[in-house]
């Protein structure tokens, strides 16, 4: 790899949480490369994407690969950065590919895909999902879910939201919703919990700020709507993804001076974590699968976070004015020094 301009590709899909881990991979190794060069692959799946592992490799349930590989005169990458299962056989293709013009290519991919292949050079895995070795290939655990925020990035998006946040009377508290995983959702008994905190969080003079997720149900998205009209004494305001207008969330970080976060999403738990700020996670089992449940452990032993289970929020208040947060590292900074070391080994 030319140390001072690797070119790094993404493996793109519709998987959002998936491409920004893979960003904030590839920043980071630019950033610690001090330059490079990112170009994004955008992979359509067909129905083979859906047949077992090593089915799927032989025809890598790709629409159109031909389109995947350089236009003539550009050269092929230094770097494949590929995430989750489907990504596997369509990376393990490119690198073949390259191979057949000389050309040497690391693989990173981030999430354990489900089954080991010695050919992924690089897996890249938070340590709540257990994976300890490799029998080949490099292998970096991380504390969370890599990302790509910045305080740069932070204080850009805060300042186009100012003219909405600026009025509203400190502290802000920010809640962040998530939704339905495979196993967990969240309840109404849940959002009720949540907005009495976060009431009691903004204190006498302060603001709610909430923002859901594509996740989150109807009838969660409508207790908080709900909310938002019947409380009139402080500003309460809410956001979702669909209604237009820009995405205030990477705002909402910023702008925040608590965060009250449920704990089914570990990429929105690392971001939030990584800000230094005091955090609350709402945790139980029928919020969060038992994976997530060992992250935010982790997250609590490291104080990096204040878990609550949403039922006394009297004692989680007591508990919180003593918190001291510590910010926990972007897992990108420690994905990118692992991909380094794999061309200098």
């Amino acid at each position: 790899m030319n140390q001072h301009c690797p070119l790094i590709w993404i493996l793109k899909d519709d998987r959002a949480g998936n491409y920004a881990q893979q960003r904030g991979i590839a920043e980071a190794l630019v950033a610690q490369q001090g330059g490079g060069e990112i170009a994004e692959k955008a992979v359509a799946f067909n129905v083979l994407s859906r047949l077992p592992f090593g089915a799927c490799l032989a025809a890598c349930g790709v629409r159109d690969k031909a389109r995947l590989l350089p236009a003539d005169g550009q050269r092929w990458p230094d770097v494949i950065l590929s995430a989750g299962r489907r990504h596997v056989p369509v990376a393990l293709w490119l690198k073949r590919q390259a191979a057949n013009f000389g050309k040497k290519t690391v693989i990173a991919h981030s999430m354990w895909p489900g089954k080991d292949h010695p050919q992924l050079d690089l897996i890249i895995t938070p340590a709540h999902d257990g994976i300890a070795t490799r029998k080949k290939g490099a292998l970096c655990v991380t504390s969370g879910a890599p990302h790509g925020l910045t305080p740069e990035k932070l204080r850009a998006a805060e300042m186009q939201w100012r003219g909405k946040f600026a009025a509203l009377p400190r502290p802000h508290c920010v809640m962040l919703v998530g939704g339905k995983t495979r196993k967990t959702d969240i309840s109404r008994a849940d959002v009720a919990e949540l907005a009495v905190a976060a009431w009691h969080l903004a204190g006498d003079g302060g603001s709610v700020l909430v923002s859901t997720s594509r996740r989150t149900s109807k009838a969660a998205q409508g207790r908080l709507e709900m909310y938002e009209k019947r409380l009139k004494e402080k500003p309460f305001l809410l956001f979702h993804p669909d209604q237009g207008g820009g995405n205030p969330y990477p705002a909402l970080l910023e702008t925040a001076d608590i965060l009250l976060v449920t704990g089914d999403s570990i990429a929105m738990l690392s971001e939030a974590a990584s800000l230094g700020k005091k955090l609350v996670v709402l945790s139980h089992d029928k919020l969060a699968p038992k994976k997530h449940r060992r992250f935010h452990q982790a997250l609590a032993e490291g104080q990096h976070a204040l878990l609550w289970d949403g039922k006394d929020t009297a004692e989680m208040l007591a508990r919180l004015e003593n918190f001291q947060p510590i910010a926990l590292e972007n897992p990108a900074a420690q994905a990118a020094e692992a991909i380094w070391r794999l061309f200098v080994a």
